[in-house]
């Protein structure tokens, strides 16, 4: 029994590095970082978040971070 377990785990490897070298990932070192967009209040989906998310504070699920020592806590 474990002589087949490890033939299944030798194969299963195998299987990856192969898949590895024919499907390699793509190089992603030329995008540019990018950044989430606050919601804007000014637009009809930001102002709905903004006031639920007001109406009950901490039922949301999700809360605006305001304050920058906040936005650095939770990343």
């Amino acid at each position: 029994m474990s002589k087949a377990l490890a033939a299944l785990a030798a194969s299963f490897v195998g299987f990856v590095v192969v898949a590895r070298v024919i499907f390699p990932l793509p190089d992603i070192s030329p995008r540019e970082v990018s950044a989430a967009i606050p919601a804007d209040p000014e637009t009809h989906l930001g102002a709905s978040f903004v006031d639920a998310a007001d109406r009950q504070p901490g039922l949301s699920g999700v809360i605006p971070l305001k304050a920058d020592r906040m936005r650095l806590q939770a990343g």
